[in-house]
């Protein structure tokens, strides 16, 4: 990914150094050629200084691993012949991809003296890393160490937004129109002699399905606008904590992040709530539909009696029942399609929004006690901004008729 301007230029230095001091030590026996070694450091050192887009698990390895960790010479050398293999098929920028490369071989050179040997610096894994190798080879035992509140943070937040935005939910002007529709059933079955009796109340009862549909439609809306609230509010908080770690040196007051993210759960309970509320609207919607139908299948009863006397017994059939009735009956089984949709819609979301809430609660507890914000933290937070970014403009497009 793509740092901020500042982060990237200060993490190339910090890689420039680690790798200068830690191929040093990549020392396998006790006279090593010196020559290699020093064309190795050369390249690998260049493939740094020129390299403008780092991996975030780059970071992560140069904060964790410290120890040594011994490694299968033959793994190790398969990987870097498969990472050879797919610099020269899929790195399309020739430079990098020469530097790359003539990296790779010249460390392949010089590890084919050693059959088994202990890696106490990470510049290798650097480089495979860099190239996905790492996860196909298992040179680094993820399960071992904790990971950073801030990289589950990164991870709980991109996944809680994804699958909100793939859940499916109607533009709410889509259910307000069906407003409209509705008047104009209740206007038509008002105004028709074969509905003396049940005309007014099966009027009324479309109008006030209406009415609580538009309500839905419009709590909809909110709902649309107090998500876009909160991507706004995480957006500014993260960057803001952004900018207070990222001074240059160590940050150690996490307390100041902790309660960062307790603004961001709050943001969260006032979106969950909306949704609630929303939700609450439309089974209200439902209920007040029933009750339009109940009346509609009354009125279709008079509807049709009254054809029959006026056809003299004459056999009825489909075509005997008023249009109006039929019409409305159409509109009422369309609305309740998308109410059954969105009520099964907001419970999920509100499922999803429950567990990110816990999640963040306990994110902030562990930050409270994480020591100090590292530069790998900081490039979390910043994929955390990107990804509210990305995710904020599907959300937008949401709330635009598709119909």
């Amino acid at each position: 990914m793509r740092l901020h301007i500042q982060t990237a230029s200060r993490m190339v230095g910090d890689y420039v150094t680690n790798l200068h001091s830690l191929l040093k030590s990549l020392a396998f026996d006790k006279n090593p050629n010196d020559n290699i070694n020093e064309e190795n450091q050369r390249i690998v050192i260049e493939w740094a200084q020129g390299i403008q887009i780092m991996n975030p698990v780059l970071s992560h390895i140069i904060a964790d691993v410290a120890g040594g960790h011994e490694v299968q010479y033959g793994v190790l050398h398969g990987a870097i012949r498969a990472a050879i293999e797919e610099t020269e098929q899929q790195q399309a920028n020739r430079s990098p991809r020469v530097m790359i490369i003539e990296s790779l071989k010249a460390l392949e050179g010089f590890l084919k003296q050693h059959q088994r040997y202990t890696l106490v610096g990470i510049s290798v894994l650097v480089l495979l890393v860099a190239l996905g190798g790492i996860s196909k080879y298992n040179i680094i035992d993820t399960k071992a160490r904790q990971s950073s509140p801030f990289e589950d943070f990164a991870s709980s937040t991109e996944a809680v937004f994804r699958k909100i935005n793939n859940v499916e939910l109607p533009a709410s002007n889509v259910i307000v129109r069906h407003k409209v529709e509705c008047l104009r059933a209740a206007s038509a079955v008002e105004s028709l002699p074969a509905f003396k009796e049940h005309g007014t109340r099966m009027a009324v009862l479309l109008r006030n399905f209406g009415n609580h549909v538009s309500d839905a439609g419009n709590s909809l809306q909110a709902m649309y606008r107090r998500g876009n609230s909160l991507f706004e509010t995480f957006d500014i908080e993260i960057r803001d904590m952004i900018r207070k770690a990222d001074d240059g040196a160590q940050f150690t007051d996490t307390k100041y992040i902790a309660k960062r993210m307790a603004v961001l759960r709050d943001e969260v309970k006032r979106y969950q709530h909306k949704v609630s509320e929303t939700k609450g609207i439309v089974l209200t919607a439902k209920e007040t539909r029933d009750l339009a139908e109940k009346a509609l299948i009354e009125g279709r009863r008079e509807g049709e009696d009254f054809l029959h006397n006026e056809m003299k017994g004459k056999p009825k059939n489909d075509d005997s029942i008023s249009p109006a009735v039929r019409n409305a009956f159409g509109e009422l089984n369309m609305v309740l399609k998308h109410l059954d949709s969105m009520s099964h819609s907001l419970e999920i979301i509100n499922g999803f929004l429950t567990d990110y809430n816990n999640e963040l609660m306990e994110l902030e507890s562990r930050i409270v006690v994480h020591k100090s914000v590292t530069r790998r933290d900081i490039e979390f937070l910043w994929t955390s901004a990107q990804t509210i970014k990305r995710q904020r403009t599907v959300f937008v497009k949401k709330d635009i008729s598709r119909s």
